[in-house]
């Protein structure tokens, strides 16, 4: 899904302290934008004869060991000797995409049985809904039907050629981010990599040397310099934040088409508030100027689609409630084992009265309901999840 446009003629500035232009890129030229990593889940019904699937696999998983990945059945598939962690036991290769098969004939609750990831070359060099038919057309073969996906991870990148590359001290001079953490990666004093945000947050941003990633990969993404372009990719750097599974869904991203529909508007409250590069120049940081190099970052929103105003939704509304009731479930049976407890009516009895003692010895379930809710944006006095007070109830 990369999208290009007729590049900006490179853009230089002045009008900057001397200190600032030693450190600020002296120009630029936009290349492309576009999604660089798309992970999905895929709720997948295997046909009746799962077993014998299930058996092929499992087999072919066993001869592949010690390798790295040997054709299964047809050969148009790979089938590698381990798999992947969440429940995922078979790992399938394929000319576009990785697929990771859990041992399920169908999804578990909210949990998807397949779990794919896209290579960068199909995303860059095929439409979106390309991607998604080729990804149909395997399961089909397969001998399963997709019934939904979600995207569990994406990457959201531009990529721009600067005369002089970036600085540390350039980034950390201009850089005004909710993220509490960063840190870079150099070789010697020569910045390759510039992170913002940590790795496991919801998102991170990256501002790195895509050039010496490419030069170090022993040519493997050397096609991009026909997506850029370039006779020559000196000095390529990439913008690229990293958007988990947590914060796609905050952003009202559940299916494909959501992806779509909102992107534009993703990049657009990405570059303007979670991260920006800003000219030190008031000490109020949301009166300072823009960096010109930012702007150019911010004006690839139009690209990925409408800009719409897209806020977090922070309230992990009463849907997302299920990720406890899995948990507690799987809770249930490790306590039921324990107390010898066979039957579930039973057990549920017994492992709700030691969690009410838990919590009564406690003393405290009132004051962590509070503060769980507050982080959650609730006002704590109302119970009510569809978001109206609840009327007080007098104490008899």
């Amino acid at each position: 899904m990369g999208l290009s446009v007729t590049p900006h003629a490179p853009v230089s500035f002045s009008g900057l302290s001397l200190e600032e232009t030693r450190e600020a890129p002296e120009a630029w030229q936009f290349l492309i934008c576009g999604f660089d990593t798309l992970d999905l889940g895929l709720h997948i019904d295997w046909p009746p004869d799962w077993s014998e699937l299930a058996d092929s696999l499992e087999k072919g998983r066993a001869k592949a060991a010690g390798t790295t990945g040997i054709p299964w059945v047809d050969a148009q598939l790979l089938i590698m000797p381990g798999g992947k962690t969440g429940g995922y036991r078979w790992h399938l290769e394929g000319q576009h995409f990785h697929l990771w098969l859990a041992d399920r004939e169908t999804p578990l609750e909210n949990t998807p049985n397949v779990y794919v990831s896209l290579k960068a070359k199909f995303l860059w060099t095929c439409p979106l809904h390309e991607v998604i038919r080729s990804l149909d057309e395997c399961i089909t073969d397969l001998g399963g039907r997709l019934r939904k996906i979600v995207p569990s991870r994406c990457d959201m990148t531009a990529d721009f050629q600067i005369a002089g590359g970036l600085s540390a001290q350039f980034i950390e001079t201009h850089l005004v981010s909710t993220a509490r953490k960063n840190s870079q990666y150099r070789d010697g004093s020569m910045l390759e990599t510039f992170y913002i945000g940590a790795k496991s947050s919801p998102v991170q941003l990256r501002l790195y040397n895509k050039t010496r990633e490419i030069l170090d990969g022993n040519g493997e993404k050397l096609w991009f310099k026909e997506i850029w372009n370039l006779a020559s990719c000196d000095n390529v750097w990439r913008v690229e934040f990293q958007l988990r599974r947590t914060l796609l869904r905050e952003f009202g991203i559940h299916n494909i088409s959501d992806l779509e529909a909102r992107a534009g508007g993703v990049w657009d409250y990405l570059t303007t508030q979670f991260c920006s590069l800003r000219r030190p120049d008031n000490p109020n940081v949301s009166r300072r100027t823009t960096h010109p190099f930012w702007t150019a970052v911010c004006e690839c929103g139009p690209l990925f689609g409408p800009v719409m105003n897209i806020q977090r939704d922070l309230s992990n509304g009463v849907s997302d409630a299920s990720v406890y009731v899995s948990r507690a479930a799987g809770c249930l049976a490790g306590y039921a084992a324990r107390r010898r407890i066979p039957e579930l009516d039973e057990a549920l009895v017994e492992f709700a009265s030691d969690i009410q003692q838990h919590w009564n010895r406690r003393g405290d379930f009132d004051q962590e309901y509070g503060i769980r809710s507050i982080k959650l944006g609730h006002n704590p006095a109302n119970s009510d999840p569809g978001g109206n007070s609840l009327p007080e109830v007098e104490a008899a």
